[in-house]
């Protein structure tokens, strides 16, 4: 009997419209938030190409006399 009403709860919720327009926002959400951690990725690695770039010229300017 438990179950039944679980199911029952369980199928109510999620017919519920306004539930499936707070998982849309949720995921457009999700989806904006990825993007930004996409982007933060792509900056931490042009970061660390131009500082191990200027490692090496200034080991370069180091190494002349």
């Amino acid at each position: 009997m438990k179950r039944i009403s679980l199911l029952i709860f369980t199928i109510r919720a999620f017919h519920n419209p306004a539930v499936r327009g707070q998982d849309a926002a949720t995921e457009e959400r999700l989806n904006q938030l990825s993007g930004k951690i996409e982007d933060l990725i792509a900056s931490q690695e042009t970061q660390r190409k131009r500082i191990a770039e200027l490692a090496g010229r200034s080991d370069g300017l180091r190494d002349t006399p």
